[in-house]
C-alpha cells in the first residue's frame, strides 16, 4: 500500500473513532440489581455503586474526600483515601440574583437585572429513556416513556423559572442496552449544535432507597450523584465542572449531593467540556422525592453556571467560562487534523486520476 494512502487511512480511522466514541461507552449502570460497596482502609462503607466497578475507579464523597479503588472481592471494592479534594470556591452573598435559593420563587422580581440580557442555556436529555420509579410509576422500567421524563421536565421547568433557557431532548433511546449511549449520542450532538452552556444526561440509579433518601429544608428529597467517565478525553474538564456543581449544592442545599463517581465509560462527555451525567435517586425512591430533589438541584446548577452574586454574572461566570478555553484548543487541533486528512485524501485522488 502506498505510504501516503496508509497515512490518510490512519487519519480517517482516528477521526472516525473520535466521532463515534459512543461505541466504547460503558454499560455498567445498565445491569439492574448488581452493585458494589466501596469501603475504606478500615472497612467502613463509603458508598454503593450500581453496576460494574473496577480498580482505578474513584469517588469524591459528600464530605469531599477522594477514594480510589485498589482491589475487588465479592461485591466489595476496597479503596484508599487519597485525601481531601480541593473544591471550587463560589462567590455567594446569600441572595442569588436568579432567585435560586431553596424555596425561593422570586426569579420574576429580578427580571430587570442587567445580567438577564445574558441568559445561560442548558440542554437536557435521557440516554435511558425507560428508567422509572417504582413508588410513583409502579415499576422500574417503562418502555418508551419512563418516569425519568417527568423528572427531566420538572428540572427544565424549574430552570426556566430561574431565568435559564432550556433545550429539552425527549428522544427515545430504548432499548436499555449496550448501544443506548450510541443512540443518545446523536441527540446530544443535535442539542450541542445549538450551543448550550451545559448539557445534562438525566438518569436514576438502581440501589436501595436509603442510598439517596434525604430531608432538606423540611422536604423529603432524593440526593443527586454526579458521574464522570474516566475514559473520556475531557475527563479532567468534566470533573472540574462536576466539582463546580457539587460545590454549588454544598453551598446552597447542604445534604443534596451524593458525591461524584469517576468510573469506566465515556457517557458522551467527550462532546462538551460542560457535560454532566446525574443520577436523581434510585428506582426504589419515590418519583415525587426525585422531583423535589431536581428542583433544588436546578438552583445549585444556576449558581454553578454563574447566575449569582450582587453583580449578576460575576466571578462565578468568569471561572465557568474559563473552563472552555482548554477544551477549545483540543477542538481546534482536531479540526485542523481533519482538514489535513481530508485535504490529503482529495489531493491523492486528484493525482491518481491524472495518471
Amino acid at each position: 500500500m502506498n505510504k501516503k494512502v496508509f497515512l490518510v487511512l490512519c487519519g480517517f480511522f482516528f477521526i472516525t473513532a473520535w466521532l463515534n466514541a459512543g461505541n466504547a461507552q460503558a454499560v455498567a449502570e445498565t445491569e439492574s440489581g448488581k452493585s458494589f460497596t466501596l469501603v475504606d482502609e478500615q472497612n467502613r462503607p463509603v458508598t454503593q455503586i450500581s453496576g460494574e466497578v473496577e480498580i482505578g475507579d474513584e469517588f469524591i464523597s459528600a464530605d469531599n474526600y477522594r477514594y480510589q479503588v485498589v482491589s475487588m472481592q465479592a461485591g466489595v471494592a476496597r479503596c484508599v483515601n487519597t485525601g481531601r479534594e480541593s473544591m471550587p470556591q463560589l462567590n455567594f452573598d446569600g441572595v442569588n440574583r436568579a432567585g435560586v435559593l431553596a424555596g425561593d420563587n422570586t426569579a420574576a422580581a429580578t427580571k430587570s437585572e442587567p445580567w438577564n440580557n445574558k441568559k445561560k442555556t442548558v440542554a437536557i436529555y435521557h440516554t435511558h429513556s425507560d428508567e422509572s420509579y417504582v413508588p410513583g410509576d409502579g415499576r422500574e422500567s417503562i418502555n418508551g416513556n419512563g418516569g425519568i421524563y417527568d423528572v427531566g421536565r420538572v428540572l427544565a421547568d424549574e430552570l426556566n423559572s430561574l431565568g435559564v433557557n432550556v433545550l429539552y431532548g425527549d428522544s427515545n433511546h430504548n432499548p436499555h442496552d449496550a448501544n443506548a449511549y450510541n443512540r443518545s449520542r446523536k441527540t446530544a450532538a443535535a442539542l450541542l449544535r445549538k450551543a448550550p452552556d451545559a448539557i445534562l444526561d438525566v438518569h436514576r440509579d438502581a440501589l436501595a432507597p436509603e442510598q439517596y433518601a434525604a430531608e432538606i429544608n423540611g422536604k423529603e428529597v432524593t440526593k443527586i450523584k454526579l458521574v464522570v467517565g474516566k475514559q473520556n478525553p475531557n475527563k479532567n474538564i468534566n470533573l472540574d465542572f462536576a466539582k463546580r456543581i457539587k460545590a454549588a449544592m454544598d453551598k446552597q442545599t447542604p445534604g443534596l449531593s451524593n458525591g461524584i463517581f469517576i468510573g469506566k465509560g465515556i457517557f458522551n462527555q467527550d462532546l462538551s467540556p460542560h457535560s454532566a451525567l446525574i443520577e436523581v435517586g434510585s428506582h426504589t425512591n419515590s418519583k415525587d422525592e426525585a422531583e423535589e430533589g431536581v428542583k433544588m438541584f436546578a438552583g445549585a446548577l444556576s449558581l454553578a453556571l454563574g447566575i449569582s452574586g450582587t453583580n449578576g454574572f460575576d466571578e462565578n461566570a468568569q471561572a465557568f467560562n474559563s473552563q472552555s478555553k482548554e477544551t477549545l484548543k483540543t477542538i481546534l487541533i482536531l479540526c485542523f487534523l481533519t482538514i489535513i486528512v481530508v485535504g490529503a485524501y482529495i489531493l491523492i485522488n486528484i493525482r491518481a486520476a491524472q495518471k
